[in-house]
């Protein structure tokens, strides 16, 4: 396993999620039709009454420093009862390093201006800390989870992921592209720590990851299918039924944008986070679904 080559892979990764999200933060924030296309998906969202609407407060209430310490515990003390002492600190750091991050950025380095006629002045609120806080929690228990649990364990967060970048558009805390912004700043920490891992990693599993084909490989797979099918299907609602101009009053716009930006927020949640499962395995030198032995 070539783990100076998943290194670099890692690193390249993170400046894409780097730049992405900055490309991401200029267009929704520093462009007027940006501010415009931003809104009218939260409108969308703020007049959702159906079965998301009814888990807003549950989840956001969940949130907050007690949810952090805890679940942290229990992701690092799992870690430490495996023996894998980096593998705790390095938790401990991307969590510290995407939510601080997140601040800096919301509070010292984006400013926002209303651009665009018929919005309503509000501060910076790029990224979102909420989503933050809940992506990387989720990555970590990604990153613990044994290998043949990993794909699942990646599925559900990518759930819980979407559900609270959703809960924070519905209660109007934040636009899409808070939620997405905040995925793309844990992706940067994420795949810096995947590089490190790759980069120490000295010895060698006594299994190929590229002479087994397991269950979890299969799964794996499927989710980035279905991620990649939904980010396209947003991207094309946005495009085809959402035209210019952009009319924040028009009901029928609201919603498409909404639904547009379900499908890109669940797309992104899922590639995401089964990225950082397909990293993992290969920093650990075995596929998804193997065994392996803890160093």
């Amino acid at each position: 396993m070539n783990h100076a080559r998943n290194a670099l892979y890692a690193v390249l990764g993170s400046v894409a999620a780097a730049g992405t999200t900055a490309a991401l933060a200029w267009g929704a924030v520093k462009t007027p039709r940006g501010q415009r296309l931003d809104e009218l998906a939260m409108l969308g969202a703020r007049a959702d009454r159906g079965p998301l609407h009814e888990l807003v407060y549950p989840v956001l209430n969940v949130i907050g420093i007690p949810f952090i310490v805890g679940a942290l515990a229990v992701a690092v003390l799992w870690a430490l009862l495996r023996g894998r002492v980096p593998l705790a600190l390095s938790m401990l750091a991307l969590v510290a390093g995407a939510n601080v991050s997140t601040q800096v950025v919301k509070r010292l380095v984006l400013s926002r201006e209303t651009l665009a006629a018929g919005l309503e002045a509000t501060p910076n609120s790029f990224p979102s800390g909420h989503t933050t806080i809940a992506a990387s929690i989720a990555t970590v228990f990604v990153l613990v989870s044994p290998p043949k649990l990993r794909p699942w364990v990646s599925l559900l967060g990518a759930a819980w992921l979407t559900l609270t970048g959703t809960a924070t558009m519905i209660d109007g805390w934040h636009r899409p592209s808070d939620v997405l912004g905040a995925i793309g700043v844990t992706a940067c920490w994420s795949l810096l720590f995947l590089a490190s891992a790759s980069w120490i990693r000295r010895r060698e599993s006594a299994i190929s990851a590229s002479s087994v084909t397991t269950a979890s490989d299969v799964a794996l797979t499927a989710q980035i299918a279905f991620a990649a099918l939904a980010i396209l299907a947003g991207l094309l609602a946005l495009v085809i039924f959402v035209p210019s101009p952009l009319l924040l009053t028009d009901p029928a716009q609201r919603t498409t944008a909404y639904l547009a930006t379900l499908l890109l927020l669940a797309g992104t949640s899922v590639l995401y986070l089964s990225g950082v499962s397909l990293f993992r395995a290969a920093a650990d030198g075995v596929p998804t679904g193997a065994p392996t032995v803890t160093p």
